[in-house]
């Protein structure tokens, strides 16, 4: 199909295919990993990884993977399936790891997480001990 035969009214007749709707849903969903992974990186002030990307991926990808094999694409499916078993993998070694930290924390083993990076403002506002401006004080 040439470039030229996408119009407005094409596009606008592909979306009354319930399936194509389906495809769309599924691509946003994959999609919002992304928005959740850099929110929360902006929050913390550096990269960051949450699981809900995971999830997201899992999520998405089931849905792309399910909306290929009714397109009967062999190339999408053959993807979505390849990086659903990564996504399955990741959540298979957090959960594994969240595990055996709390095992060690429940025997008083440690184990427990240290606590996140403060943000930037609480950072910014820490004296550290032997600080000029706590020697004055002490005065």
């Amino acid at each position: 199909m040439p470039l030229a035969a996408f119009t407005v009214e094409w596009f606008l007749e592909q979306l009354r295919d319930p399936w194509v709707l389906f495809g769309f849903g599924a691509q946003f969903l994959f999609f919002a990993r992304f928005a959740v992974q850099w929110l929360v990186s902006e929050r913390r002030g550096k990269v960051h990884v949450p699981v809900a990307f995971w999830y997201l991926s899992l999520a998405g990808g089931l849905l792309t993977f399910v909306y290929a094999t009714r397109r009967q694409d062999i190339v999408f499916m053959v993807s979505q399936a390849l990086g659903i078993a990564i996504y399955l993998r990741n959540l298979w070694l957090i959960y594994r790891h969240r595990t055996r930290l709390r095992t060690r924390a429940s025997r008083g083993l440690g184990g427990v997480r240290p606590p996140a990076d403060p943000p930037p403002a609480a950072r910014a506002t820490r004296v550290p001990v032997g600080s000029v401006a706590e020697r004055s004080s002490a005065r």
